[in-house]
């Protein structure tokens, strides 16, 4: 029993041993990279062109945005709670007429107050909303 006793206790030794150098190895990391000095490697420029699409896809996502909870909120039971998230977007073909396209998250409160989530396909054209579709119905191809 002494021997059992003598062996737990250099084990927990030695793990309490390890602990506190892997301690003072962490805090010392963070001292070091916090009082870092060194040059820090630039971003890279984005150029005229990655700029103009950034602005583009933001510009289309507010406007996406807007015209999709503007189609919602009368449908809901509580429309100031929707929360929307959008997915990707392009233009699609739908029975011979092209379409925007727009994978939409968006989650609103049930009758009992709690948050459902639903995804749908929004087809827009003119700044409106003329088909929702399932996920499963949207085998439209770009």
């Amino acid at each position: 029993m002494k021997r059992f006793l003598i062996v737990i206790y250099k084990a927990i030794r030695a793990f309490v041993v390890s602990f506190m150098v892997l301690s003072l190895i962490a805090v010392a990391w963070t001292l070091i990279k916090e009082n870092s000095n060194l040059p820090k490697k630039p971003k890279r420029e984005l150029t005229e062109k990655e700029k103009l699409e950034q602005v583009e896809v933001r510009a289309r996502q507010e406007i996406y945005n807007s015209t999709i909870s503007t189609y919602l909120k009368p449908k809901l039971k509580d429309p100031d709670s929707l929360l929307i998230s959008m997915g990707d977007s392009a233009l699609v073909k739908y029975k011979r007429v092209t379409f925007r396209y727009a994978l939409v998250t968006y989650r609103s409160k049930n009758s009992f107050g709690g948050y459902v989530a639903t995804t749908k396909y929004f087809l827009c054209r003119f700044g409106q909303v003329r088909y929702v579709l399932d996920p499963a119905e949207f085998n439209i191809r770009s």
